[in-house]
């Protein structure tokens, strides 16, 4: 199945995953070749689609809880870094949702009410 987005949303997931794509892996990065810098794109497209087949996963497993999403999706990371996890999973679950592929009873996570002494999203 192949999602076209009809709306203004496919914009914002455009918008959203090159700002993600600077940001988490570009500006990190230090590239002697532009087959290099192809290569740390692809690997981080990899990495994100990996990530959205898990939680995919999870959700028709049954997950609706973010602790339930983060277990099956971001078992991977460590306890210290699930403040960060969380922010990305509200992003995933917002493309899902814009898609129309969201399941009925998600928890979503509220970004607003993240304290200050909380990791800065990555």
């Amino acid at each position: 199945m192949h999602f076209t987005p009809t709306g203004c949303s496919w914009l914002n997931m455009v918008e959203r995953f090159f700002r993600d794509l600077t940001e988490n892996r570009l500006r990190r990065g230090a590239f002697r070749s532009v087959e290099e810098l192809i290569e740390a794109i692809g690997e981080y497209i990899d990495h994100r689609l990996t990530r959205e087949r898990r939680l995919l996963a999870a959700l028709a497993a049954g997950a609706r809880s973010i602790p339930e999403m983060l277990d099956a999706a971001w078992s991977d990371v460590p306890e210290l870094m699930r403040p960060a996890a969380t922010v990305t999973l509200a992003a995933h679950l917002d493309k899902l949702a814009d898609e129309g592929r969201l399941p009925a009873g998600v928890e979503r996570p509220d970004l607003a009410a993240r304290t200050p002494s909380e990791p800065r999203p990555v």
